[in-house]
């Protein structure tokens, strides 16, 4: 229901009881990429060689400081988010918000909902990689999360400066220290 007034948007740690919804999100995600998804699984199967990370999301995700997350209309499943804990800092490596719920703050939601779990656990680094010119670059922005040369990331100090292209084409680095 685009349009719906984004505070309407709940967004909670996965459990194992959200399976299906997550599989809802993955299989429209792959819709919009064009690509044909299997049927979706009625549980995790550890033994699939496909989508590993979310067969095993208490394993990948849900362990230390990392988490996983995921967005709802009411009953109706509209993004996620995942995050690892690397151990000197927290990886995003997992964000979707259907097509029809862009641009209503969902994404800045989740993304919220990630730093502040951050500050929480007093995790001072999120490393994300994303698109060049994908939106999601823009929400990264727009929330302060800025880019950094790909030494700097190695040896964790930020500085804020623009945007600058790293390393693999279209894709970039970004890091925000909350301290």
């Amino acid at each position: 229901m685009p349009g719906e007034n984004q505070t309407e948007v709940l967004i909670l740690p996965f459990r194992w009881e959200d399976w299906e919804a997550l599989w809802q999100l993955r299989d429209h995600q792959l819709q919009e990429l064009g690509i044909s998804p299997d049927p979706n699984p009625n549980q995790s199967d550890l033994s699939s060689p496909y989508e590993q990370d979310y067969h095993r999301l208490d394993q990948v995700y849900q362990k230390d400081n990392g988490n996983f997350w995921i967005a709802r209309l009411g009953k109706f499943p509209v993004g996620h988010i995942g995050a690892q804990d690397m151990e000197t800092h927290i990886e995003l490596r997992r964000m979707y918000v259907r097509k029809e719920y862009r641009r209503l703050g969902v994404g800045t939601q989740l993304v919220q909902t990630l730093i502040d779990h951050c500050c929480a656990n007093n995790v001072n680094v999120i490393e994300l990689w994303t698109d060049a010119q994908g939106p999601g670059r823009f929400l990264y922005e727009k929330l302060g999360i800025c880019e950094v040369k790909n030494n700097e990331a190695e040896n964790r100090t930020v500085s804020y400066q623009p945007l600058k292209q790293v390393g693999f084409t279209g894709h970039f680095i970004i890091e925000k220290r909350w301290n």
